[in-house]
């Protein structure tokens, strides 16, 4: 996937991946963008957040705990240029505020999920009517469409990162 958004970037994209741990919270992914800024690896700028499956969930809490606290939302504009959720089942629960907070906060959220989950439609139907997200179906593709289908995977990420 990071070398098809590579390709497709050439000079206008800068790709980097991080691995969290699926128990990693806000302070994990915190701590990897600013060691990333202070090796010179990343300008400084917000970040887009690709989250398949459970690894969504500490963005989950981030919107949670930033419902509560006005820090938090502010680690949120700090950190996070867009969301790209992949069957985060753990949004379902959140209320709808607290997923409108995320535009509010200036994130884009993008649901994408693969025509064969079920699941991940269900995750992707619920952000757009309760998040104002945008919505891409990746036909061809179970629940981990940008393993299953890369190339186009990382065409509609990279369309919907120069739409913002």
């Amino acid at each position: 996937v990071q070398d098809r958004l590579c390709r497709l970037g050439g000079e206008r994209a800068s790709v980097t991946a991080i691995d969290l741990s699926i128990t990693s919270n806000d302070q994990g992914l915190k701590n990897a963008h600013l060691a990333l800024i202070n090796g010179k690896v990343l300008s400084g700028n917000p970040i887009t957040i690709v989250t398949p499956s459970v690894s969504g969930n500490f963005i989950v809490e981030m919107i949670a705990a930033a419902a509560l606290s006005p820090p938090m939302a502010d680690a949120i504009k700090i950190h996070v240029k867009n969301w790209v959720v992949i069957g985060t089942r753990s949004v379902m629960p959140l209320p709808t505020a607290e997923l409108k907070m995320l535009s509010d906060l200036g994130v884009g959220t993008l649901a994408m999920y693969g025509s064969y989950d079920k699941a991940g439609k269900a995750v992707h139907d619920a952000l757009i009517e309760r998040a104002s997200a945008e919505g891409v179906e990746i036909k061809g593709a179970g629940s981990s469409p940008h393993l299953d289908k890369p190339k186009t995977f990382a065409k509609k990420l990279f369309t919907y990162e120069l739409s913002r």
